[in-house]
């Protein structure tokens, strides 16, 4: 039934997408100059490897990364993979996977979406950590950008714009998930099958609004110079309450802070810093960096000291001293792209 029922409705939004087939032949310019490419691919290879030097143990994650967009006609596809395998000395083990991180269909104009597979709802204005992640796995606070395994999803969107009014644009988002494996979590004591999402961008704010089965929240970011941004984040899963509250500067010379105190749905209470310089002593290509995340609560902590050079985009090298309250090491991170 649950495969009968899912089948159905990704056919009846496959039909419903028809509406947004646009006629273009009224218009007076050329479409097909401004067409996307039909088929487009990135790839990465990516090596991390740590090194405890109290314990002199050694682990490394080896992952190899394609991800492909295809576009035609009504078609606009996105595919994600994802082929890893770890190894660490102790204790000794080692483990391989192959994971579909996105497949994900979008039928979409200037007014309304439609997304139907496999994706990430970065929902939320925290940067290490959100309030509001009813909807993704965990991330990885020192490397949040780093790809994630999604979950089976289906969105429709509407989007708005005003003109001389207080509230510039605003959306509104209608989100369900499934009952099939990968979704598991969702389903586990307390369901969320699903949640609506409103936007507003209300002067210089961002603010948005979730409510959804078993969940609630909202957050907001707001500029408070050119330079300063402040946010915040407050949800509830399960009756159980969660928050963040942060700000970002960014000086002239590209010195960036990050700093937010959280309190996750376990009830453990962080600080996070981040603090990095671009092109330090006028090194091209150069980003050095510090990053803090502390528990307040047992004073557990796990500092990053490094540098990164990132050049034209296609090759990426991180190395770093990492040290926390019971071990000293090093990281190496290197990224390759084509």
């Amino acid at each position: 039934m649950r495969k009968a029922s899912i089948l159905s409705i990704a056919f009846a939004f496959f039909i419903s997408s028809l509406v947004f087939a646009q006629d273009y032949s009224t218009l007076d310019f050329d479409v097909s100059q401004y067409d996307k490419q039909v088929w487009e691919a990135k790839n990465y290879l990516r090596l991390d490897g740590n090194h405890a030097l109290d314990r002199n143990s050694k682990n490394v994650f080896l992952e190899y990364n394609t991800h492909h967009f295809v576009r035609k006609n009504l078609l606009d596809l996105e595919i994600d993979l994802s082929a890893s395998h770890y190894s660490a000395t102790a204790p000794n083990k080692s483990k391989s996977s192959l994971t579909m991180n996105k497949l994900l269909q979008v039928f979409a104009d200037p007014q309304k979406s439609v997304e139907f597979g496999k994706s990430v709802k970065r929902w939320g204005k925290g940067y290490a950590y959100s309030s509001l992640a009813f909807f993704e796995k965990e991330r990885n606070i020192f490397y949040p950008e780093f790809t994630r395994e999604g979950l089976w999803l289906i969105e429709g969107k509407t989007f708005h714009s005003f003109e001389e009014s207080i509230v510039s644009s605003s959306s509104f988002s209608l989100l369900w998930a499934p009952d099939v494996k990968d979704n598991e979590g969702l389903y586990n004591n307390h369901k969320r099958r699903g949640a609506f999402k409103i936007y507003a961008l209300v002067k210089e704010t961002d603010i948005d609004l979730i409510v959804g089965e078993n969940v609630l929240g909202a957050d907001f970011s707001t500029g408070i110079t050119s330079q300063l941004e402040l946010h915040g984040e407050w949800g509830q899963k399960n009756n159980v309450e969660s928050y963040l509250a942060g700000f970002r500067y960014q000086s002239t010379t590209d010195f960036v802070l990050i700093s937010e105190f959280f309190k996750d749905f376990e009830q453990r209470d962080f600080l996070y810093l981040k603090a990095s310089q671009k092109e330090p002593f006028q090194i091209l290509y150069l980003t050095s960096y510090v990053i803090y995340n502390q528990n307040l609560k047992n004073d557990f902590y796990r500092s990053l000291l490094g540098v990164n050079y990132n050049f034209s985009g296609r090759v990426d090298l991180d190395v770093a001293l990492q040290k926390s309250s019971n071990d000293l090491g090093a990281k190496l991170l290197s990224t390759f792209y084509f």
